[in-house]
């Protein structure tokens, strides 16, 4: 279920936030398609939430990463 305060596209910078990369490095990734990302009208990258949900498999609270930078903030859930 995603977050009503939280949009379900991403900006780049708040992808680097969840997997500590660079922005430069998260742009490769879209380049090369790795990161799947839409262009907005202004030119900047959005990457679908859900494709960061699945990435992280449930294991951590992407609103805290995106809000606080803190991947365990409320906990990380059990998924095993």
């Amino acid at each position: 279920m995603t977050n009503r305060f939280i949009p379900d596209l991403l900006t780049v910078e708040q992808v680097g936030n969840v997997f500590h990369l660079c922005r430069q490095t998260v742009y490769k990734h879209i380049k090369d398609g790795t990161i799947p990302a839409f262009k907005n009208p202004a030119g900047k990258y959005l990457i679908p939430r859900k494709y960061i949900e699945d990435q992280l498999g449930g294991c951590y609270n992407v609103d805290a990463i995106i809000n606080d930078g803190c991947p365990t903030e409320g906990g990380i859930r059990n998924v095993g």
